[in-house]
């Protein structure tokens, strides 16, 4: 401890205090000025209880873990002192010592329990008490004292009455430093009061500033550096600062430090040594390093260690930025200056533009990249070095800092990003323990709002943003508020939902935060109009093949709004010289205006848009970002208006600037690379042609540019741009193999390697959409599977190989492409002890593994989604583990058939043909529309299954196909229903078969792949080779192969039955309640029953069919059949559902509750995902007022949260719309059959559009006695083989075959439709002797 002569500096002002209080406050002070913290905590355990309950040393105290931001030690000494009962007594904050600790009480409320509000009512009060208010003593006060300590207050005003604040007489009237320390404590609470949002009366923050200026001239004349010192570091750290500007701060510090004279102010000019350091870091690096070495001789000196700590954290900012710079110079690459050649033709323009672009090396970028990376993770690394020594000091109140710089740094370099997971977790938690929640909070918003713009982790930001804006209270202060709303913006934009996207945009335009600060309000209009622009723009692409004159108008309606939101915003940020802010809406509105001049062909804004641009690009200085923007949108204007020779005048000018441009990063100038080679590829479109030779320069100099970017950004892991390059490769490419065909396996083998990491990154974030359960996954899977970047990636894929004649390539990746979202939810209803158990025979460690594995997962989903990223976290790190056994990795990771599929490896489809008639074979028939909307259908049919897939280009086009669908499946006025008396309509789609004839013959088994585009289409009921094709062969439907065999695996799981029917455990149930139909409904259970006897099962009829039983049925039995209404909207389809008659008594309470909840979750995704052209139309809506008031329903919900897997049940629904299913880009389906199968069912029959119930009853009546008919003759195939199976297919012809003789037009027999595996396999479980039970079990089941 220092002499008595070195703690004079920290004596406290107090002439009645004894020597030992005087020197123990003396003490706690120097700790706070030493930084001190771990010392001074134990020396405020030693201390005896009698001087704690001194308020001078227990003030000094909690000021000790406030300065600390240890609040929870400050909570115990407030106790200690009774703080509750000092403030109930009578004009307590008169006492000025009472008065500090009800300030330090408020500000750690504030920090530990966000009580920010009552704080700054307090300080308020306080302020008033000390300042302003006027008292009449006599009524007022009742005692002598208090007048007394009034009168005090009033004569200490006087000082800020003075011009000269050292006339000041402090012998009459004592400044104490309590008085001082008030003055301190109100500018902390309104400074973080303003922080978190709070509304501070601009009154009040002038009185603040005109105060300090005062109070500091009075102290220094009175020698009191150590509180004139705290006066000055709490004031300039707020916002309420005396100087205005960040010069003027400079100048101020400059000006202190010649004052710091003598060794006993050494600590304090060290500490003003190290703020300057920042500030002259910007304009001065020699100055700034100069201060460095200065600050650090004190403190050596003084042998501040915490401080010295601090020092090498200031150093490290300040070195990191001159680094940062250093290698942003590095990147800069030089061209040769010599400008482009002088000529009108274009075709030498061309060949002088790409003689500049050649002279650009471009091999070392990815070397380049990487250094810079490894100097980020080095810079990281000492950050954490650093952090570890403050810990070790336990300065904690420097961890805030810490991790802020830590997200900085991985936001700027997103491989650093997992390494950030265990410093966060440290550092959180010691925040924690001190009950710094607000700090900690802080952290965790910046680190999740950094995350959200990284598709890898926009998952876990969106919980955790939309667990905080639900969880509201106190804890959700303002700035907490408007930065949940930025951060769950970001993450559901990400994510591409952008109607969630929109609605947290105008709940922050609106906030108060944001009505008071336009600042703030002009980042929320952004928000809100890059929101609306984006779904207007969804619903523009999904225009692309109608002609909907109604909606293009209305979505014209929608722009313009948006456009005159923008200008108002673009002139406002102007005016208030917000350059950043005019810069991105003046992009954003050049892009709206862009929408309108080429999608909507509304050419009166061209002008408008040009005149736009201009503006902004004559503006100061804009960011890069902004930058690339405004160069790139000229060019995507000429590209929408096929004005190529313009686009590469243009091109070649934005080249030339943007490589003779010093400032601009490595990921700006991949990005211009990226925007020349789209300026090339234009180039090859010229008429006429490009002479070959320079044609082969462009596509030379094309090609290094994309593939040296890729590898850039495979290192830095820019998994969306990654996806973006698919149709550069795929024009660039496709031409190189023309212009060099002996290079052909070379470029083969690029692409096979970019699609494979492309459907790689896909795959890896489709997987960590783990946050939600059930229907909201498979919602969010479904609709990420819709964005541009993933679902056209299958489709470049194919496209490309389809081209480049290599069709089995082709062939698979459009398998892959088909339904993944479905797909990975069918393969996660497969636990992991499932899968295990399904490949593995007995490990001794796989059943730790799995335990602890179950244990993390039951505590991530008790945990709920405020602590669900950190279980996660945990559960991540255990599987990082479990993927070290070989096995366990490829169950993790998922099987490779889930995605891939080989023409040549189809063993379990072709395996079917043993059950068909003899000659009769399996045909697969795909459907798949290019980038350029050309149809292409493909075959592989099992004789053939060594031969390459056979491929048509046909001749109809997608809008032919949409026009005939609006035509014919819609309900236009005056229509009764889809093809009704309407026998030829189909005949217009019979090119869509063209060219199978030659692969099918009669009788042969086709299983039709259907893409997204033509789903609703009866493709059986189309004509064929001179008749209806359901006529010449049995059809099975499907969403894609992928799914098709995981369903045939299902069924080929054996379902046990005794010596009856193989339908003797089915369940046949219908609740065809409806006033009027009561004939109708008499027949269709005399129907059932019927059936029911025929096949010994047993049926639900009427009242006896509710939700539970139901549930109960779908759960036990392996064949379900449902007859009576069901209810679809194309604009509800998450209130798809089969209606069960009226609604139970005991239903009333529990109907659809979590349907309910589930709908109101999800519609936004869902929305979002599937543009809607209108409101519900007038048969929908009567339709839902008909079916779904008082009814009992099973919904789509309720279906999917079931597990078939036991049973994986054949599930036939004769009802109105029970096979529709809607489809988002990306061929994600979502409907009644996907959630059955979801659930676990093997095979669906369903309807795709409402049918009469007559027609219904005729079709089951035929297919139940064809199935029938094939259970009598169980034993031998025609072709001598042992079979326990029936063929759905062949029933399901019969069935429709039988209607159309019976009812012609298409309306009546078209609409029923097979999805699934199409056969029902079973075995005999009966006491058979061993010769029977081999005969009636054939092999290979």
């Amino acid at each position: 401890m220092a002499t008595t002569e070195d703690l004079a500096l920290y004596y406290p002002d107090l002439a009645t205090a004894s020597p030992h209080i005087r020197d123990v406050t003396a003490r706690l002070q120097r700790f706070c000025l030493r930084a001190e913290w771990k010392e001074g905590k134990a020396y405020i355990s030693s201390l005896q209880d009698q001087d704690l309950r001194n308020l001078s040393v227990a003030g000094s105290a909690i000021v000790l873990h406030h300065e600390h931001e240890n609040y929870g030690g400050a909570k115990e000494l407030l106790q200690k002192v009774g703080i509750e009962e000092l403030l109930g007594e009578e004009h307590a904050l008169l006492r000025e010592e009472v008065a500090v600790l009800a300030l330090l009480s408020a500000d750690v409320e504030s920090a530990s329990n966000f009580r920010i509000e009552e704080a700054l009512n307090l300080a308020s009060e306080i302020e008033q008490i000390y300042m302003y208010r006027e008292w009449d003593f006599e009524a007022d006060f009742s005692s002598q004292e208090t007048r007394a300590r009034a009168n005090i207050i009033l004569k200490q005003r006087s000082l800020w009455k003075l011009d000269d604040p050292e006339a000041y007489d402090d012998s009459e009237t004592p400044f104490p430093d309590s008085r001082v320390a008030i003055e301190n404590l109100v500018t902390q609470v309104y400074h973080r009061a303003h922080l978190a949002g709070f509304s501070l009366p601009e009154a009040a923050q002038t009185r603040l500033r005109a105060r300090v200026p005062s109070l500091i001239k009075f102290l220094r004349a009175r020698n009191r550096r150590l509180v004139e010192a705290c006066v000055i570091f709490q004031s300039l750290a707020s916002p309420n600062t005396f100087v205005s500007s960040p010069v003027e701060t400079m100048t101020f510090w400059q000006e202190y430090l010649e004052t710091l004279h003598g060794r006993k102010l050494s600590l304090i000019r060290a500490i003003v040594l190290g703020r300057l350091i920042a500030f002259d870091a910007k304009a001065d690096k020699t100055g700034a390093l100069h201060y460095f070495e200065q600050s650090s001789q004190l403190f050596e000196q003084e042998h501040c260690v915490n401080h010295l700590t601090s020092l090498l954290m200031a150093k490290w900012r300040f070195l990191s930025k001159i680094s940062y710079a250093s290698e942003e110079e590095g990147r800069q690459h030089s061209i040769d200056e010599a400008p482009l050649p002088s000529t009108t033709s274009v075709f030498e323009q061309i060949g002088g533009a790409t003689g500049a672009l050649s002279l650009r090396d471009r091999n070392d970028d990815a070397t380049s990249r990487r250094s810079v990376a490894d100097a980020a993770r080095r810079r990281l690394e000492q950050l954490f070095s650093i952090q570890k020594q403050h810990l070790q000091g336990d300065h904690g109140n420097a961890q805030p800092d810490y991790l802020r710089e830590a997200i900085f740094l991985a936001t700027n370099s997103p491989e650093l990003w997992p390494d950030l997971k265990t410093p966060m977790d440290s550092g959180l938690a010691l925040l924690r323990s001190y009950e710094n929640h607000y700090s900690a909070r802080i952290v965790e918003y910046l680190y999740f709002i950094g995350c959200s713009d990284m598709i890898d982790y926009a998952d876990e930001a969106r919980i955790f943003f939309h667990a905080n804006l639900s969880r509201g209270g106190l804890e959700l202060t303002p700035d907490l508020f408007l930065g949940a709303c930025k951060g769950a913006w970001r993450s559901h934009t990400v994510l591409e939902d952008h109607r969630s996207a929109l609605a947290y945009a105008q709940k922050a335009y609106d906030s108060p935060i944001c009505l008071r600060d336009e600042s703030n309000r002009s980042d929320a209009a952004w928000r809100l109009a890059s929101s609306q622009r984006s779904i207007a723009g969804a619903r523009i692409t999904a225009l692309r093949y109608s002609s909907g004159q109604a909606e293009r108008a209305a979505l014209r309606r929608e722009m313009e709004k948006i456009v005159a939101f923008l200008e108002i915003w673009v002139e406002l940020d102007k005016e208030s010289g917000r350059w950043a802010k005019h810069y991105e809406k003046a992009d954003l509105l050049a892009s709206v205006l862009m929408y309108l001049c080429n999608d909507l062909q509304v050419k009166e804004y061209e002008e408008k848009w040009q005149n736009c641009i201009n503006s902004t690009r004559t503006m100061s200085n804009p960011d890069e970002n902004t930058q690339t923007r405004i160069r790139l949108a000229p060019m995507m204007l000429m590209l929408g208006q096929h004005r190529f020779v313009d686009m590469f005048r243009y091109a070649t000018d934005m080249y030339k600037e943007v490589m003779n441009d010093k400032s601009l990063s490595l990921a700006m100038v991949s990005a211009m690379s990226t925007a020349v080679a789209i300026a090339l590829q234009s180039a090859v479109l010229f008429k006429p042609p490009l002479p070959e030779e320079l044609r082969k320069q462009i596509r030379t100099i094309q090609y290094n540019f994309i593939m040296s970017d890729l590898k850039i950004l495979k290192f830095n892991n820019s998994a969306e741009i990654i996806l973006l390059r698919a149709p550069l490769l795929v024009w660039t490419i496709l031409d190189c193999i023309q212009l060099w065909p002996e290079r052909t396996a070379e470029y083969i083998q690029s692409m096979v390697d970019y699609f494979d990491t492309a459907q790689s990154l896909c795959r890896k974030v489709r997987r960590n959409l783990e946050s939600d359960v059930g229907l909201q996954q498979w919602i969010r899977r479904r609709t990420l599977g819709g964005k541009f970047t993933f679902s056209k990636v299958c489709q470049f894929a194919a496209e490309f190989f389809l081209k480049s004649k290599k069709e089995t390539l082709a062939w698979s990746w459009i398998q892959r492409g088909r339904a993944q979202a479905l797909q990975d939810m069918l393969r996660d209803r497969n636990t992991a002890v499932e899968r295990i158990l399904m490949t593995l025979n007995g490990d001794s460690n796989i059943s730790q593994y799995l335990f602890k594995e179950e244990q993390l997962v039951k505590s991530m989903t008790e945990a709920g989604p405020a602590l669900y990223f950190e279980n996660r976290r945990k559960l991540d790190q255990h599987r990082e583990q479990m993927r070290k056994h070989p096995a366990l990795q490829q169950i993790l990771d998922g099987p490779e058939d889930v995605e891939r599929v080989e023409y040549d490896n189809l063993h379990d489809i072709w395996a079917l043909a043993e059950y068909l008639p003899k000659d009769s074979d399996i045909v697969l028939v795909d459907w798949f529309i290019d980038t350029m909307g050309k149809i292409w259908r493909m075959a592989v049919n099992y004789k053939g299954r060594h031969l390459t897939p056979r491929y048509w280009r046909l001749s109809i086009t997608p809008q032919q196909i949409s026009f005939w669908v609006i035509r014919y499946l819609r309900f236009p006025t005056g229509s009764v229903a889809p093809l009704e008396n309407k026998l030829k309509a189909l005949h217009a789609l019979r090119n869509l078969f063209f060219g199978l004839e030659h692969v099918c013959k009669p009788g042969d088994l086709l299983i039709l792949n259907v893409p997204g585009a033509m789903a609703g289409i009866p493709f059986h009921g189309i004509l064929f080779d001179g008749e209806v094709l359901i006529e010449r062969n049995p059809v099975i439907y499907s969403a894609g192969l992928n799914l098709y065999r995981q369903c045939l695996k299902r069924a080929r799981q054996l379902v046990s039955i005794n010596n009856g029917h193989p339908l003797q455990d089915a369940v046949f149930t219908s609740a065809y309640g409806e006033a009027g139909y009561e004939a109708e409904q008499d027949r269709i259970f005399s129907h059932l029953k019927e059936t029911a006897s025929i096949f010994q099962s047993t049926s639900l009829l009427g009242d006896q069919l509710t939700v539970k039983s139901m549930h109960d049925v779908l759960d036990a039995a392996p064949w379900i059949h449902y007859h009576g209404h069901a209810y679809y909207a194309k604009t509800e389809v998450l209130n798809q559902c089969l209606v069960l008659g009226s609604l139970k008594e005991e239903e009333k309470r529990i109907q659809s509750r979590d349907h309910e909840s589930i709908v109101e979750e999800t519609r936004a995704q869902l929305n979002e995902a599937m543009p809607f052209e209108s409101p519900l139309s007038e048969r929908e809506a009567l339709l839902s007022n008909h079916l779904l008031e008082g009814t009992s329903r099973l919904t789509l919900a309720d279906i999917f949260a079931m597990d078939l897997l036991k049973t994986h049940p054949v599930v036939c629904s004769i009802a109105c719309d029970s096979g529709v299913q809607d489809f988002s880009p990306g061929d994600e389906p979502l409907g009644l059959v996907s959630a059955l199968f979801c659930a676990g069912a093997s095979s669906v029959i369903g309807t795709l559009w409402p049918i009469r119930s007559s027609t219904g009853r005729m079709f089951s009546e035929a297919f139940y006695k064809s199935l029938e008919e094939q259970g009598k003759y169980e034993g031998k195939n025609q072709r001598n083989q042992l079979c326990s199976v029936l063929n759905l297919a062949q029933a399901f012809r019969e069935a429709t075959i039988t209607v159309k003789k019976t009812k012609s037009d298409p309306y009546s027999w078209a609409p029923f439709v097979l999805q699934g595996a199409g056969f029902y396999f079973y075995e005999r479980s009966n006491k058979l002797n061993s010769t029977e039970a081999q005969k009636q079990n054939p092999a290979g089941h």
